[in-house]
């Protein structure tokens, strides 16, 4: 089974079912009505099972031209244009810019917590 791994920071958000996006610098390699697990940690290779998901949708745009419902389900952090650029600067340890192609991952929470 494939997984979808996100840093300890967002364990919170994932625990309680809010963040139901996420932004990737790199291709997503996920098909609509895909099951996945959602992972927990700092490295994918030690990272922790939380539960599963299911990806709703998969799609690209550059930072620029992300709109209300790109942002929808997001983290806090990545609210905007302006702190997404910052945020995934930060977690991919590079230079990103407003005009940077990102792969936007949907999905919806399965299960109990």
């Amino acid at each position: 089974m494939k997984t979808l791994n996100f840093f300890p920071y967002y364990e919170q958000y994932l625990v309680k079912r809010n963040k139901t996006t996420t932004f990737r610098l790199y291709p997503a390699d996920y098909k609509p009505g895909e099951r996945v697990r959602l992972t927990v940690g700092w490295d994918e290779n030690t990272a922790e099972p939380l539960h599963d998901i299911v990806i709703t949708s998969v799609y690209q745009k550059q930072i620029q031209n992300l709109d209300d419902t790109d942002f929808e389900g997001e983290s806090p952090d990545c609210k905007d244009r302006q702190t997404t650029v910052l945020v995934l600067s930060s977690i991919y340890r590079t230079i990103v810019s407003a005009d940077r192609q990102i792969w936007i991952v949907k999905f919806r929470h399965l299960g109990q917590n």
